[in-house]
């Protein structure tokens, strides 16, 4: 696996960049989209993001296993949201800090994780695939 060359890196920046605009547009509805699909979209996107960032810092780890952590990332998120847990209650004062822990707990929320999941290893391969092409 060992580290990706040049193009594999921007290629992940540029899906990282893609997935984030895509989901604050469709998390602050600038699509006419029915509310349904924008969180869907939104969630997947954010799954997508994490892991795609993850895979972009540890290239060693391959998309499978960076889906797979982002994917444990979001559902562990999700399902803290059913506590009251004060850092969590707190954090959730500000806007910020909404994107990252969500504003209350939705169970269709984890489909669309496992929709960003499949994202990531979807990107993670593409951003890889020209790399022995690259090479010669």
């Amino acid at each position: 696996m060992g580290e990706p060359d040049s193009n594999s890196r921007a290629r992940l920046t540029i899906a990282i960049a893609c997935v984030i605009v895509v989901g604050l547009a469709a998390k602050f509805d600038v699509a006419p989209l029915p509310s349904w699909l924008s969180n869907l979209l939104g969630g997947a996107c954010y799954t997508a993001a994490f892991g795609l960032a993850l895979l972009w810092l540890r290239p060693a780890l391959g998309a499978a296993r960076a889906a797979a952590l982002a994917l444990l990332w979001s559902c562990a998120v999700e399902l803290w949201q059913l506590g009251q847990l004060a850092p969590f209650t707190a954090a959730r004062e500000h806007a910020l800090m909404r994107l990252v822990f969500g504003a209350h707990f939705d169970p269709w929320d984890f489909l669309a994780y496992a929709l960003g999941a499949l994202l990531v290893v979807a990107l993670g391969a593409t951003a890889r695939s020209n790399r022995g092409a690259n090479a010669r």
